[in-house]
């Protein structure tokens, strides 16, 4: 049957060094290439989040405008966007500041 050798690093104490060193550098290595993904990815996603909050400004700035045009009384009472509907104000993000993460 097939087996892996396993080194004596009892008698041999600098091999065993080495191959923690190694062992380390390829951790370092992989957690510092996750870690620049995972912050380039959140940058995209910030970039999104404002050109959508951007998008979502329009809109409400479109449909606040034709709101105070129209002239029914119950149309002035409704929410001026879904985002406002669904969203209490304690919970909505100062667009002028950045984004955090």
């Amino acid at each position: 049957s097939s087996y892996h050798h396993v080194p004596n690093f009892a008698e041999n104490g600098d091999e065993f060094n080495s191959s923690i060193q190694d062992l380390v550098a390829q951790m370092h290595s992989r957690l510092t290439t996750m870690g620049s993904s995972i912050l380039s990815k959140m940058d995209d996603m910030g970039r999104q989040v404002d050109a959508l909050e951007r998008q979502v400004d329009a809109l409400e700035k479109a449909n606040t405008h034709y709101s105070s045009s129209a002239s029914s009384p119950k149309s002035s009472r409704l929410p001026t966007s879904p985002v406002q509907a669904s969203t209490p104000k304690s919970h909505r993000r100062n667009r002028s500041q950045p984004c955090e993460v």
